[in-house]
């Protein structure tokens, strides 16, 4: 079962506020000089040939790291060049959704049929529907001549 993402912190919830003593000590070392730890590695940019399709660019982060913000930023910056997918859902619609548009609306027996035939590139449960992207999806916003955006947050 899933929870909504917050953990209770027994650290936090100490009654008492006692320092306690670190059993490792830190001494100085030359053993890691900064020259030698690589803090980059240098890439060459990947340059599309001119007959070549968009590829898919997965945004990956944790939760809080600012991942929705860098793809509402990159589409704002060029809706002739981005897209995004519409994911799918088992939930209910609501009233102001339409089907298609913020979701693809499914389901769930249908929904874990395609899981079994591997159509999501990536697929969670929360709060007892199911939520994920299909490979149809990417490829609609390939289709259009776009780079597709898909933000994904391990758990």
């Amino acid at each position: 079962r899933k929870s909504s993402g917050f953990r209770r912190s027994f650290r936090l919830s100490r009654k008492d506020k006692k320092t306690n003593k670190s059993m490792y000590e830190c001494k100085k070392s030359d053993q890691y000089d900064t020259a030698d730890v690589p803090t980059y590695e240098e890439v060459t940019p990947y340059r599309r040939q001119t007959n070549e399709k968009y590829r898919l660019v997965v945004l990956v982060g944790p939760v809080g790291v600012g991942l929705n913000e860098l793809k509402r930023k990159l589409l704002i910056s060029d809706t002739q060049h981005y897209g995004v997918t519409v994911p799918h859902t088992t939930r209910a619609r609501r009233s102001q959704e339409s089907d298609g548009v913020e979701y693809i609306f499914i389901s769930k027996h249908l929904f874990e049929t395609d899981v079994q035939n591997n159509k999501f590139i990536e697929y969670g449960e929360y709060k007892n529907n199911y939520y994920g992207t299909s490979i149809d999806s990417v490829r609609s916003v390939l289709a259009k001549n776009k780079v597709c955006l898909l933000d994904v947050q391990p758990h």
